[in-house]
């Protein structure tokens, strides 16, 4: 039945990438697509990781050191990353109601960078407008995107299908419409997929508290002007740990496609032993990276 399955979630895509195209257009701005992908992908030709940099208190715990390799390799910043000193090579953004968000991208350093920005298709008429507060500078390398969640509600199904809808789109390098599971770090494991990189850490990725990295640490905020980001989140644990609006919690979601990474020869880790992801897949070895000071 995999393919079944798979058969309808590239029916489902195929409908969502001419909604994409019809919300393109009228923003004015590009899909993101195979040429972007792979003009990504050279920024850093000598790179074998990508770092998809989550939120989460843990990061705030990154030494300089560790900081600077994350910047030899490829990164992917995921929405409030913005605030960061790091710039990543991208900028994975969607719709928030804190529109100081977007402004904070137009500082010196980001410039400097000239990062790139995937913009997730925005799901209501009256998000469109996020857009216009992309800084000018900016909009010359900000793509559109879009998302389409797996067919099963079996989490049993969930590496199968994963493995299919991957092969599948690296084939036809289909980066506008990726596999999502409602949640950021699920549909930038799929981007990274195409990518082809050997290994995958997700870095602040915590999910045991709602604590984020500039909870942890107020001083990383020193370099934009938003001491007090909207964070929309409630509760004592991550919001995507319920399944209540996604298929599947993002902790079995990510332990089932480890397999599936493991079987194509590459990695899919943690940077942070105390992320509730730890449980499920391993945890990054700085000590691999920098042995005479993990010692």
């Amino acid at each position: 039945m995999s393919w079944a399955r798979v058969g309808i979630f590239l029916s489902e895509a195929a409908r969502e990438r001419k909604r994409l195209r019809s919300v393109a257009e009228t923003l004015g701005l590009p899909v993101l697509g195979s040429n972007t992908i792979r003009t990504l992908r050279a920024l850093k030709p000598h790179a074998t990781t990508a770092f998809i940099l989550g939120t989460g208190a843990s990061a705030a715990e990154l030494s300089d050191q560790e900081l600077e390799y994350i910047q030899s390799q490829f990164s992917i910043g995921v929405n409030q990353w913005i605030l960061h000193p790091l710039i990543p090579d991208v900028y994975a953004y969607e719709v928030d109601p804190d529109v100081r968000l977007l402004q904070a991208l137009d500082r010196p350093e980001v410039r400097d960078k000239a990062p790139h920005l995937l913009f997730l298709k925005p799901s209501r008429p009256e998000d469109l407008a996020n857009v216009s507060h992309i800084p000018e500078f900016m909009l010359k390398r900000s793509f559109l995107y879009s998302r389409v969640n797996m067919w099963t509600r079996k989490s049993a199904n969930i590496a199968d299908d994963f493995n299919a809808i991957s092969c599948l789109s690296s084939l036809q390098m289909n980066s506008d419409v990726l596999l999502d599971n409602g949640a950021s770090v699920a549909r930038l494991i799929a981007l990274c997929q195409l990518f082809d990189y050997r290994e995958i850490v997700l870095v602040g990725v915590d999910l045991h508290s709602t604590e984020y990295f500039w909870h942890r640490d107020p001083a990383l905020l020193d370099g934009v002007d938003l001491k007090d980001p909207i964070t929309n989140q409630s509760g004592a644990l991550h919001e995507t740990l319920q399944a209540t609006n996604r298929p599947f919690p993002i902790d079995t979601y990510v332990g089932r496609v480890l397999p599936k990474f493991l079987a194509r020869g590459r990695t899919l880790v943690v940077e942070s032993k105390s992320s509730l992801l730890a449980n499920s897949i391993p945890v990054f070895d700085w000590g691999d990276i920098f042995p005479s000071c993990h010692d």
